[in-house]
């Protein structure tokens, strides 16, 4: 073990111990527990009907107003494996931080207060750790609503070793969307010293976002993954929990966690694909705006027209309502000098706005124009286009089309210039790019 690391060490001691005379390792449950009284029983009732026995539950009170704190004290009467912690309100990365601390298990688990887990949960997850050499099992969960609404989050059965190259692989298909590992701290057995360390690296005052702060620093430190396409988790989706809707503070919130997700990732995996990072930056700070004050409906310019200066001075029609075509007109009207003068689609009933209304190609034959200008992404398309427009009797010199500058490449350009480090990069682009975000009533 000379060239190990500490942690490395203590998971292979931990294996050793496992498949030799201790038999039945002592597995730590952490519960954070904040102002859940109608949840909470149902949630410590599935933990202590584990079929695995040997547990340590550590429910942590993190200053609950409501009933919570005598909840808890109740349970720990009823069963000796629970022990309770009362502290101050700190967040839910301090209190699970209190209970990772006082956590004497050779594995842990987290289970959030309001969710609960099937019987079979502990024991079959440490059985495929045994089985496998593993260090961390992962399951898929069930999202399920208060009305008893069900849908199925599974992962396929897969076993992951990890090196360098192999983790950056991981986590681009995380980034891109792919559920070979999910990223929630649930639904997860860990060996004690691996989650204790990944998580000690997400900030204190980190208030959301706290599970992808640690699935980027635990596939980092991990070796080796096994998945299973059992689902055992009950992820119990309630509105007062996590809205819908978010407030701009919240929003100042997910885009620092974002930030130092981006961050941790560029540092931690030197292999991975910046530009996939980029992509998943844009994603998450699109989403949690079209969550601001309920906001269902925003409008956020992806695509930009390259030579916008070429059509000052000119009257112009775009010839599409698509993703391109809605960029092209959010971002050429805003130029002093160029007239729209119609907005033409052949699907134009389906992509007719309340803002903007979108005629018919053939309205191009009743409207003064000098250019028409083609907005869509393939030049394959593009091309039929303008042959199409030729035959209706239209001048060639009128039709242009040039390829649709992505607003990720730019800001991918821009990162490639030296800023200081990875650091000091706090989503600056990303957030260039979403201060021209309008609502789309606005666009008009």
């Amino acid at each position: 073990m000379q060239n190990m690391t500490k942690l490395e060490q203590s998971i292979e001691l931990l294996k050793e111990i496992s498949v030799g005379e201790k038999s039945e390792p002592l597995i730590s449950i952490i519960v954070p527990v904040y102002n859940v009284e109608q949840y909470l029983a149902k949630c410590v009732q599935s933990i202590i009907g584990q079929t695995y026995r040997n547990l340590e539950i550590i429910l942590v009170d993190d200053g609950s107003t409501d009933s919570c704190s005598a909840l808890c004290d109740k349970f720990a009467l009823q069963d000796s494996r629970i022990h309770v912690i009362h502290k101050r309100n700190g967040g839910l990365v301090s209190a699970r931080k209190a209970g990772f601390t006082a956590a004497t298990g050779d594995y842990i688990m987290s289970v959030d207060s309001d969710d609960w887990i099937e019987s079979a949960m502990c024991e079959e997850l440490l059985s495929l750790l045994m089985q496998s050499g593993a260090e961390c099992a992962v399951s898929g969960y069930i999202h399920e609503t208060v009305d008893n609404t069900k849908k199925l989050f599974s992962l396929k059965d897969a076993v992951f070793n990890l090196d360098d190259s192999s983790r950056a692989s991981v986590m681009e298909g995380w980034l891109l969307g792919r559920q070979d590992i999910i990223s929630p701290i649930v639904a997860k057995l860990y060996p004690a010293c691996l989650i204790k360390q990944s998580y000690s690296n997400v900030p204190d005052a980190m208030s959301q976002g706290e599970d992808l702060a640690n699935f980027v620093n635990l596939i980092a430190m991990a070796h080796s993954i096994i998945c299973t396409e059992k689902t055992y988790y009950h992820y119990v989706y309630r509105k007062d929990s996590y809205s819908n809707a978010i407030t701009p503070h919240e929003f100042t919130n997910l885009h620092n966690m974002i930030a130092y997700c981006r961050n941790t990732i560029l540092q931690k995996y030197p292999c991975i694909n910046k530009k996939i990072v980029d992509t998943w930056v844009i994603g998450q700070c699109i989403g949690d705006l079209k969550r601001i004050n309920g906001v269902s409906e925003f409008y956020v310019q992806t695509y930009t027209f390259a030579s916008p200066q070429m059509l000052v001075g000119k009257t112009i029609v775009i010839y599409g309502a698509g993703v391109v075509g809605k960029d092209y007109y959010s971002q050429l009207r805003r130029y002093d000098g160029i007239y729209i003068s119609g907005w033409v689609d052949k699907n134009y009933k389906i992509y007719s706005y309340e803002w903007k209304h979108v005629e018919p190609v053939d309205s191009l034959l009743k409207k003064d124009y000098d250019i028409i200008l083609i907005a869509v992404k393939k030049d394959e398309m593009a091309a039929q286009i303008k042959k199409e427009l030729v035959q209706m009797g239209i001048a060639p010199e009128k039709i242009i089309w040039q390829p649709p500058l992505s607003v990720l490449d730019c800001m991918t350009e821009c990162d490639d210039i030296k800023r200081g480090g990875v650091q000091q990069y706090s989503v600056n682009c990303a957030a260039d790019v979403l201060s021209h975000a309008l609502p789309v009533q606005e666009a008009a």
